[in-house]
């Protein structure tokens, strides 16, 4: 043990974030210890008749986590810089989809590993004393029911995690019912209307020929509607990919700009129960031995979960938007650290098209920033 100072009514006792990983520090102790606070592996417990507790982690700044997501960020910022313009050039000569599509995959599988924490990482629990104060502005992804041995009854247990957006590929399944040129016409028309692209309808296949007359005109009039449509999905899986790709790196960022800081603790016993909680909700089991100093309105919980970032999209993309009369940016791009509980509201303008507002509310969520879109309909 560490040298008899720092009560709980006294100063923190100066320390390392390793002294206190490794429990060289009395129980009851006030500790002071530089740590990084991980936002997305937050747990909810509670009791009957009892105020909800809130548990998270921090993590040491030099645990190979942080290089397994150095390593991520960079990966995302080749595809940026060097993958998404080889697809451009492969999408406009017809081909690419499938391998661009694959490869995205492994992409976004390699930053979700990045992200897990793992048990080789050096990791503490904390009990977030101002973590209430924040609580009800966030979105909760519940992951299920435990009973525990400490209290009677069941715990209602939670965790906000981040997540990845799907979106549906292209389905180039064929169709069994034949039709006529202008059938053909039709329907392509009513998918070209659509706004964005629903890449789960199919376009018709040409290949399979068609019934009634022969018109040439029409016929040719068909295949440029076609084409076109063809072009139009094609931009539009790029600009999902684009968009991904800003979603991911808004994950990456968020994880490798958290501040290392001077934390003001108090060491517990070790609590198996909640270390539990967290290893069967696919965490790591850390140590539960700390509890956050100070009032709700001056924590680190407060502090770190007072802002998010707004993705910014619309359909067509490279729209200007303007927010209170300023121009902010084009899409897509990221506001960032927006105050928690503030609306945004944004104009979009693109020439050619007619101008259109959206705004959402500024709230923590499972995907760790809030998306703002709007579609723009030509004049």
């Amino acid at each position: 043990m560490l040298a008899n100072e720092g009560r709980a009514d006294g100063p923190p006792l100066a320390t390392t974030f390793s002294d206190v990983h490794k429990r060289r520090v009395d129980v009851g102790r006030r500790v002071g210890f530089r740590g990084v606070f991980h936002p997305w592996n937050i747990i909810e417990i509670r009791i009957s008749g009892e105020e909800p507790r809130y548990y998270g982690l921090l993590i040491s700044r030099e645990s190979e986590y942080f290089s397994r997501l150095s390593k991520a960020a960079a990966a995302v910022e080749t595809w940026q810089s060097q993958e998404i313009p080889i697809f451009e050039e492969a999408f406009r000569n017809g081909f690419g989809y499938g391998r661009a599509t694959r490869e995205f995959d492994e992409l976004e599988e390699l930053v979700r590993n990045a992200g897990e924490l793992r048990k080789s990482d050096r990791i503490l629990g904390v009990r977030l004393k101002g973590f209430r104060a924040v609580a009800e502005q966030m979105e909760w992804e519940a992951i299920g029911s435990f009973t525990t041995n400490w209290t009677p009854g069941a715990t209602d247990f939670e965790a906000l995690l981040a997540s990845m957006k799907d979106r549906e590929p292209f389905s180039f399944d064929e169709v069994d019912a034949p039709w006529t040129l202008v059938d053909l016409r039709i329907r392509i028309e009513k998918l070209a209307a659509e706004r964005p692209p629903d890449l789960g309808k199919e376009l018709p296949d040409l290949g399979r020929g068609y019934s009634g007359p022969e018109d040439e005109k029409l016929a040719a009039e068909v295949v440029d509607l076609y084409d076109a449509e063809v072009r139009r999905r094609q931009d539009y899986v790029l600009q999902t990919m684009k968009e991904r790709l800003l979603e991911l790196r808004i994950g990456l960022r968020q994880l490798l700009d958290l501040k290392d800081r001077q934390l003001s603790m108090q060491v517990e016993e070790f609590d198996y129960d909640v270390a539990r909680m967290f290893s069967s909700g696919g965490m790591p089991d850390p140590d539960i031995i700390l509890v956050e100093e100070g009032p709700p309105e001056e924590t680190f919980a407060v502090r770190q979960f007072g802002a998010t970032d707004v993705l910014v999209i619309s359909y067509p993309p490279d729209a200007e938007v303007e927010r209170d009369g300023r121009v902010v940016g084009r899409t897509p791009f990221v506001l960032s650290r927006v105050p928690v509980g503030q609306t945004v509201r944004l104009d979009f303008r693109l020439e050619g098209h007619v101008g259109t507002s959206a705004h959402a509310k500024a709230e923590i969520t499972t995907e760790g920033f809030v998306r703002v879109q709007a579609v723009l309909r030509p004049e």
